[in-house]
């Protein structure tokens, strides 16, 4: 028997935790898949959300991790205070991006008493478009819930130390290396083309050939760096797919990137001005770096300086050298032919705040990338105080900026923005670049899940249901309906379902 019971990401976008007891004549077995912090709410629920558990880690065997973004590894630390000692399964790369990320977020845990800070800071690097009200009204219900294990404010959720502790209960396995986690069932990792090591798995019960899919995050196609989602095909005995919905109700943009950006770099660089470009720490930076070097190779915008002003991203992108396997055919191939877009003459990485100080006065132009990416924190809120007055210089947007940050206020056209304490003219340019996300869009999602599909359920020989997680109620509805006119199929069916709700899956 498999029991499933939903413990985050169910209506809502952040908090991806699914716990699973199976159940044989040799006992029980309880796994999670992915332990991911709440990044949304209020100031009143955001830590009760999230330290929370609706279970006791102490029961856990294992945790399986399907990538480093802090809405799914970030709780891993906090599983490990209140007594998970099993074992953490994931790729290479996901256990060393997790490592910068989970150390990121103990720090701002123990420096911060405002919660929001996990919304707004550089580790939330989810995208959001959908209205916050109803993310918000979940929240409130997820709040009401009757914890098994609720946390102490005053102490925080955890310290580097259950960071420290947590990394050594990790066995990282590679993409498509089959292993079991308990005797009648195996995993098998795939690479979802999201961020460097993410991936989605497949769960197989031996001796049945039963099978459950489980998206994580699904990435987007032609994305720089890394390579595309594998798409799998026909998984016979497959009985149930959980699926991701972030963009269950959308197509993403064809308008192109670069084409912005280079515009943009162009016209600011002819005014001597400089380009300050918020970004979040994990994958965002990387792909904007790739871009901007790019066109300064071709010849698309003029050669200047480029600053990396972020101590996280710093480390996350000396973290994506060490894994070249994992790097699109485009990406070996530079880096093959010493065109490595991270190792460019003009690519400045700063290190030191005082050496950040520096860059205040830097004569000339410049393109200034720096956390957080929403603008509330972090090294981008110095550049801002001291260059977005000036009417030469711009401010370019890559990611999704929150209702109540500062990022949004600019993103809205705000003339005057508060920043430490002081009033900033925004006098700069505001752009905002589209079509960088790094989710599946639906169209992407809908062919994750047709090929995934088994022969049997087309000649009534078995069901298949697909639960939806990971999404705005209604953008998880939208997308039962793309599924539902896609196949016209009785045999397969969707569910939504709600936080703390527990059902079987296998009999």
């Amino acid at each position: 028997m498999l029991t499933a019971t939903f413990c985050g990401a169910n209506k809502t976008v952040t908090g991806s935790m699914h716990h699973f007891q199976y159940s044989d004549a040799s006992g029980k077995f309880n796994f999670i898949v992915d332990a991911g912090m709440f990044q949304t709410g209020e100031d009143k629920n955001l830590f009760d959300v999230n330290s929370g558990l609706i279970y006791d880690p102490k029961d856990l065997d294992c945790v399986i991790l399907t990538h480093a973004h802090l809405d799914h590894c970030g709780r891993l630390p906090y599983l490990v205070k209140n007594g998970f000692d099993g074992i953490v399964y994931s790729t290479p790369a996901t256990m060393a991006l997790a490592t910068i990320v989970m150390m990121d977020s103990a720090k701002i845990n123990s420096s911060k008493k405002n919660w929001r800070s996990f919304y707004k800071d550089d580790v939330a690097a989810v995208d959001m478009t959908h209205s916050e009200d109803t993310e918000l009204s979940q929240f409130d219900i997820i709040a009401s819930t009757n914890f098994l294990i609720k946390g102490d404010r005053r102490v925080g959720l955890y310290s580097k130390e259950e960071v420290d502790k947590a990394l050594t209960l990790f066995q990282t396995k590679k993409y498509r290396q089959k292993f079991k986690i308990h005797p009648n069932l195996e995993i098998e990792f795939f690479d979802a083309g999201h961020i460097l090591g993410s991936s989605y798995l497949i769960i197989t019960e031996l001796s049945t050939g039963r099978k459950i899919a489980l998206s994580g995050d699904m990435g987007n196609i032609n994305k720089p760096i890394i390579e595309d989602p594998f798409i799998s095909h026909n998984q016979d005995g497959l009985t149930h797919i959980y699926t991701e919905t972030t963009y269950g109700d959308n197509e993403h943009s064809n308008e192109s990137s670069k084409s912005q950006l280079q515009e943009v770099v162009t016209n600011t660089i002819k005014k001597r001005g400089k380009v300050l470009i918020p970004t979040f720490a994990l994958e965002r930076t990387q792909e904007v770096i790739y871009y901007i070097v790019e066109l300064m190779r071709q010849g698309k915008i003029p050669k200047t300086r480029i600053y990396l002003d972020s101590p996280m991203a710093s480390k996350v992108t000396v973290s994506f050298q060490d894994y070249p396997n994992l790097y699109d055919k485009e990406m070996r191939d530079k880096v093959n032919n010493d065109l490595n877009p991270f190792s460019y003459d003009w690519l400045h990485i700063i290190g030191s705040s005082q050496e950040s100080k520096t860059l205040n006065y830097e004569k000339g132009s410049c393109i200034i990338i720096a956390g957080s990416g929403m603008m509330t924190g972090g090294r981008i809120l110095k550049h801002l105080r001291f260059h977005a007055p000036n009417k030469n210089n711009a401010i370019l947007i890559t990611g999704y900026q929150a209702v109540g940050t500062t990022g949004r206020e600019i993103q809205e056209g705000s003339r005057v923005v508060e920043i430490d304490n002081e009033l900033v003219q925004i006098n700069a340019k505001v752009e905002t670049i589209k079509g960088l996300s790094a989710h599946a869009d639906k169209n992407m999602l809908k062919k994750w899940i047709e090929n995934l599909l088994p022969r049997s359920v087309f000649s009534n020989k078995s069901k298949l249901e697909i639960i939806l997680v990971h999404g705005q109620e209604s953008s998880s509805q939208s997308f039962g309906r793309v599924l539902k006119k896609a196949f016209n199929n009785d045999n397969i069916s969707s569910y939504i379902p709600s936080f703390g709700e527990s059902r079987v899956l296998w009999e």
